[in-house]
């Protein structure tokens, strides 16, 4: 799985060897699939960096109709191709239909968090808008989205579930999650960037 995401984020120690691994995949699974199933969903895709292809190549796995939309079509062709699905440039989002919005690019993260990837207008009731930037926690896009009546899930939310999966790897033993998460808010809060 690691190989064909084109990430390593885990390396382990087994049998006197090193293994990579990725969690990236399960970082944006986990936390999408306490609120909906994504197989056979319209799944888009903002990006097309390490993040995005990690994010298109697991749904796409998972069943789910994946579009990855960037701004230089090569690239978004080139993610698209290792997991196997659709593609298409930035400019075209407000033509797609969608259920689940994930924002894969940097875009409203600190220090420019009053950006959004995403027109207020294409904002839905019923839709899942995902924003994989975590500083801050609450960005543009996910205050505009929650008041459009989407469901919102937060960058920090799939950091988590990604060191949860490391966690579990290196350990064998359940992941403290709400610790991490609070772990994780403390650092943000003491930097400043939690808000």
């Amino acid at each position: 799985a690691a190989a064909l995401a084109g990430s390593v984020n885990t390396v382990s120690l087994r049998d006197g060897l090193l293994s990579g691994s990725t969690t990236d995949g399960l970082g944006v699974l986990m936390p999408l699939r306490r609120r909906i199933d994504p197989k056979g969903r319209e799944v888009l895709i903002l990006g097309a960096g390490g993040a995005a292809r990690a994010a298109a190549f697991a749904l796409s796995h998972r069943g789910a109709h994946v579009t990855v939309l960037a701004r230089r079509s090569e690239q978004a062709s080139a993610v698209a191709q290792a997991a196997d699905c659709a593609w298409g440039t930035l400019d075209s989002l407000h033509r797609r239909a969608w259920d689940v919005l994930v924002n894969a690019t940097p875009v409203g993260s600190w220090p420019d968090s009053q950006e959004s990837p995403v027109a207020t207008a294409l904002l839905r009731p019923g839709r899942v808008v995902f924003d994989m930037v975590y500083t801050p926690i609450e960005t543009r896009l996910l205050r505009e989205a929650a008041a459009a009546g989407c469901t919102v899930i937060d960058g920090l939310e799939m950091l988590v579930a990604q060191a949860a999966a490391q966690f579990e790897s290196w350990t064998g033993l359940e992941a403290p999650v709400e610790a991490m998460r609070e772990g994780a808010l403390q650092e943000l809060a003491r930097r400043g960037r939690a808000a």
